[in-house]
């Protein structure tokens, strides 16, 4: 009874600054300040949790008021097939730990295993730790790497388990395209303008640069369109600068 008085103290104290209303469809910043910044498409996922016939149950090792402050913020808490698992809703013995997370997941998930076999159950969840605990007494697990959603996709069969989508390769398709679609006389027209004269010094800074196709273009050109430098007489001097956020680039 201390241990779960102390813990949820504590929660209520870190869990009280924070605004919910960043989560909302109409924000799309702010998830790093909240703990869910992999749920980005808060209608696609509503959609997408409306699609599941089966019960679903929100885990955490928070308490249930805070789960259940997200659930609303996100637009979700009206869902009728959703459920909260908390440690603070589960069922403990004298025997058990006073505040049973995740961690615990014999008496964490015993509801669940009383109602189901455990291998009709599928974890969702972005640590591996829990995934691997809940592993050990028989639960399915799919981590979450790359979204909530696409996560959620492969635990309903939605997604192959085993599909990775490249970022790599998307860019070069999309590449392909993006040289067809250039206008020819823009191309030229962009030359045109830049009026560069001898010895001065053309600097360009490529912000979401992805795999350098911009690079590409100005240096070699594609298609009908002739590289840029080769549309700049007088050019002498480049400075390329790029800048791309996205790590699975690198």
């Amino acid at each position: 009874e201390n241990i779960s008085r102390v813990l949820n103290d504590f929660y209520r104290q870190v869990w009280s600054t924070i605004d919910y209303s960043c989560l909302t469809s109409s924000q799309n910043t702010g998830g790093d300040t909240t703990g869910y910044s992999h749920i980005s498409k808060i209608t696609a996922l509503q959609d997408l949790l409306l699609s599941i016939r089966s019960p679903i149950y929100f885990a955490s090792n928070s308490p249930s008021w805070h789960v259940k402050s997200v659930l609303q913020a996100l637009g979700l808490s009206s869902l009728c097939n959703i459920e909260i698992l908390a440690p603070d809703t589960v069922e403990v013995s004298d025997e058990d730990f006073d505040f049973p997370t995740k961690a615990h997941p014999l008496v964490f998930f015993r509801s669940l295993l009383i109602k189901y076999e455990s291998r009709r159950l599928i974890l969702v969840d972005d640590s591996k730790l829990n995934l691997k605990l809940a592993s050990e007494i028989g639960i399915e697990g799919v981590h979450v790497i790359r979204g909530f959603e696409e996560a959620l996709a492969v635990a309903i069969g939605h997604v192959d388990k085993d599909y990775s989508f490249s970022d790599v390769k998307y860019l070069k398709a999309k590449n392909e395209v993006d040289a067809k679609s250039i206008d020819l006389c823009t191309w030229e027209h962009l030359a045109k303008n830049l009026d560069i004269e001898e010895d001065e010094i053309l600097r360009i800074a490529d912000l979401g640069a992805g795999i350098l196709h911009t690079l590409e273009l100005i240096l070699k050109g594609r298609e009908d369109k002739k590289a840029l430098v080769d549309l700049l007489p007088d050019l002498t001097r480049l400075e390329y600068h790029a800048y791309e956020s996205n790590q699975n680039l690198y």
